[in-house]
C-alpha cells in the first residue's frame, strides 16, 4: 500500500458505471476495492450475489435494498453468496468496500 494518497469525491471525475450509478475509485490495491458509488433519484444496481464480503457504508441519502431502507450513517455488511438488488428513491452516496473475487 502507498504509505499516504487522498482523493477528494467533490473534485475528481466521476466513472458512470450505469444509467442513474456513478463511481468515484478511492483505492484498489492487492484485491482489495474501495470505492464510492453516487445513485441517482430512481437509480437500481442489478440483482447480484457475492463472490466476497462486500461492506457499505451509507454517506448521504437513502439506499434500499431487500425492501429495508438504510439512511446516512448506516452500514452493511454482505457475507459470501448473499444477494441484493440496491436501489434509491431520492439518491444516495454509498462507500463500498470489498475484495475483487477476480
Amino acid at each position: 500500500m502507498k504509505n499516504f494518497f487522498s482523493v477528494d469525491i467533490t473534485n475528481s471525475e466521476w466513472k458512470l458505471v450505469m444509467d442513474g450509478l456513478e463511481q468515484m475509485p478511492l483505492r484498489n490495491e492487492n484485491g482489495e476495492l474501495r470505492y464510492v458509488v453516487r445513485f441517482a433519484p430512481g437509480a437500481k444496481f442489478p440483482h447480484h450475489t457475492h463472490k466476497e464480503t462486500e461492506e457499505l457504508f451509507v454517506l448521504d441519502g437513502t439506499l434500499i435494498t431487500n425492501d429495508v431502507a438504510y439512511g446516512a450513517g448506516s452500514y452493511l455488511c454482505y457475507g459470501p453468496n448473499t444477494e441484493h438488488e440496491p436501489w434509491s428513491e431520492k439518491g444516495c452516496l454509498v462507500l463500498v468496500m470489498e475484495r475483487n473475487a477476480g
